[in-house]
């Protein structure tokens, strides 16, 4: 961050040129840093500055400290479309307990935290499924067999029973997406039942006759060396993130608002995680309570004036490194 080199208000043409030779003078010492007025330029030194070559300083008008200005925390996002499994490996990875949901152009589309995990596996939907093969493939360390599918849900069913029970209640029938063991006469039932997905545990071998049925039936065929009882459980984890994210009135912030204004939303909120993003809506990160505790201020120089009146907006947040002044001594210092 460069330092901003100013003024007073209202400039004459002492303070601009004092700012302007000041910051060409921090730049030849090797510190970034750019001058700035704080109002007009008057009449008299826009001829001076025109008759030299040189170009008008930037105006400014604040300086508080802005969300920019901070170093909030950088997690990456997770696409919707990823399993809670990925998102909580991720979370804990990095030691974080909320995590931005981007989609492919990294805009904000939602959040999730391991709260919502949590509490999707224990009151959610336990025998429903909207995930993807490649979550599944992932997730189980499973091989796909057959199946063009890249999208599937429905209702998961365990082929724990008996065979002639499972004719019987016609429970074929009742599942889009089905886990058998190495029970070939049921996994050949399984495929003439036509679900979306059958996953056969154990890392069972599956004969060439089995693949071209299933190819047959357009049924996708994984199999997974997990036994039933852990497929099952890593199977409700594959739900995609989007499917639990909170997608709505989600408080954020963009790298021009201010301090004063995360300050007075934390005052009053019940959440101490929010997302930063760019004027366009990509993430940036996620800023959080702790970063109150040091957050970066503005480095300025003050030539040609010492008093918070002639100063310009926010001048109280900022990190004064030097003032250059032939006036009085003033009621701004840099400690």
């Amino acid at each position: 961050m460069s330092i901003k080199v100013f003024g007073h208000i209202n400039p004459d043409t002492d303070t601009i040129t004092a700012a302007i030779v000041h910051a060409y003078l921090l730049n030849q010492m090797g510190q970034k840093a750019k001058p700035y007025r704080l109002g007009e330029i008057q009449k008299d030194t826009a001829f001076v500055l025109g008759y030299f070559g040189v170009e008008e300083p930037e105006l400014l008008t604040d300086v508080r400290v802005q969300i920019r200005d901070m170093a909030y925390d950088r997690p990456r996002g997770i696409l919707p479309e990823k399993s809670l499994l990925a998102a909580y490996r991720k979370m804990e990875k990095e030691a974080i307990k909320t995590l931005p949901v981007i989609d492919s152009d990294k805009h904000l589309v939602g959040i999730v935290t391991m709260k919502d995990i949590a509490m999707s596996l224990i009151h959610g939907g336990m025998d429903f499924l909207n995930t993807s093969i490649n979550n599944l493939l992932i997730d189980l360390d499973a091989d796909v067999l057959s199946g063009k599918l890249r999208e599937i849900q429905g209702r998961v069913g365990i082929l724990t029973y008996e065979e002639e029970t499972i004719y019987q209640t016609k429970l074929l029938s009742q599942y889009e997406i089905l886990v058998v063991g190495d029970r070939y006469r049921l996994i050949e039932a399984a495929i003439i039942a036509k679900p979306v997905c059958l996953i056969v545990t154990g890392g069972a071998a599956i004969s060439k006759e089995l693949v071209d049925l299933a190819e047959e039936h357009s049924v996708n065929l994984l199999v997974t060396p997990y036994d039933t009882y852990r497929t099952s459980t890593v199977l409700h984890q594959s739900n995609s993130v989007g499917a639990i994210m909170k997608a709505n009135h989600i408080m954020r912030f963009t790298e021009a608002d201010y301090l004063d204004d995360f300050s007075e939303t934390l005052s009053h909120s019940k959440h101490s995680n929010f997302p930063v993003v760019a004027e366009d809506g990509r993430y940036k990160g996620m800023l959080s309570r702790k970063h109150l505790f040091n957050p970066g201020r503005k480095r300025v120089v003050l030539v040609d004036h010492n008093e918070y009146e002639q100063s310009v907006a926010g001048i109280e947040q900022a990190e004064i490194m030097m003032i250059v002044d032939h006036h009085k001594i003033g009621n701004i210092s840099t400690m």
